[in-house]
């Protein structure tokens, strides 16, 4: 079996954990956790503009903003946050 991905958090994602409530936590860190597991079979969901080469992950109505590295097997995760103000942060 592959060894899943490891997590490097951010500071503002962790600010963005922070925000939620403890179940929205635990439904995003479950997420977190599956991308880690099956990174390499899932199809990644690209942003555009000044989000350009990261990758954003629906967790109901929150996103987390992450860029992955597949050669040290590595997820890092920018930020988490509500879908309407997440790309305003910038």
């Amino acid at each position: 079996m592959v060894e899943p991905y490891k997590v490097d958090l951010h500071p503002e994602a962790r600010e963005g954990l922070a925000r939620l409530s403890k179940l929205e936590t635990q439904r995003v860190l479950d997420k977190i956790k599956w991308l880690c597991e099956n990174y390499d079979a899932m199809r990644h969901v690209a942003l555009k503009g000044e989000f350009k080469g990261l990758l954003k992950l629906y967790v109901g109505n929150y996103r987390v903003i992450y860029s992955g590295d597949r050669t040290a097997r590595l997820v890092t995760v920018h930020m988490i946050d509500h879908r309407s103000s997440i790309y305003k942060r910038r």
